[in-house]
């Protein structure tokens, strides 16, 4: 993939994750990008959170976890009909082989059941697995803070599902115990978690997170 040196550099219908203090973030779509400015669609909520003259932080996820992160300036916005936000162009881009996690403060149902990796075969044939109550308290597109009042082995896997407006997302990773003192509370990482699947979650805390 061609790196991106300049936000002239964007490709129509690019999907840009923005950050404004005050308001949280939120997603934009890019629709024109001239020699001048760059048009995006937004959600009327950011649209009426940012006025010209505002500065906003940018980031653009590309593939293997990588991001761009820059600056956008707005330039104006149009609100008849359409809702856009025009930015002026930046050349101080920022590439990173990470991207800026991203979690929200939730409360989500969550059953589970927890399996041994050396068993993994016994545990997916079987009827008779065990679903445990939990409840996500902390949720971000690659891991999660689950509250549990039971105990599980050191060493477990568990295997769940998040259910959203959007659909059910299959979530599988190990619980590790949070220590300085939370107790029942239990940090998963996501394994095998696919692009579409982390970007429903984004989807999500995107419309929830706000300062």
């Amino acid at each position: 993939m061609k790196k991106i040196r300049t936000t002239k550099d964007l490709k129509l219908n690019s999907v840009v994750r923005v950050y404004k203090k005050g308001f949280g973030y939120s997603k934009i779509i890019v629709i024109d990008n001239t020699e001048h400015f760059l048009s995006v669609s937004a959600n009327n909520e950011f649209i009426n959170h940012v006025d010209k003259g505002d500065t906003v932080e940018a980031y653009y996820w590309v593939e293997h976890n990588a991001s761009y992160e820059f600056p956008l300036e707005v330039l104006g916005k149009f609100e008849i009909d359409l809702k856009l936000l025009f930015f002026k162009h930046t050349d101080n881009i920022t590439w990173s082989e990470e991207r800026k996690c991203l979690s929200a403060e939730v409360d989500i149902p969550f059953s589970f059941f927890t399996f041994s990796v050396d068993d993994t075969a016994k545990v997916f044939s079987t009827r008779d697995v065990e679903f445990l109550p939990g409840r996500i308290v902390t949720l971000g597109d690659r891991e999660a803070v689950v509250a549990y009042s039971g105990t599980v082995d050191e060493d477990a896997f568990v295997k769940g599902h998040i259910c959203l407006e959007g659909g059910d997302i299959p979530v599988m990773g190990k619980l590790v115990p949070l220590g300085n003192g939370s107790s029942g509370r239990y940090m998963i990482e996501f394994t095998g978690m696919n692009e579409k699947e982390r970007d429903q979650l984004l989807d999500y805390i995107f419309t929830i997170y706000r300062e």
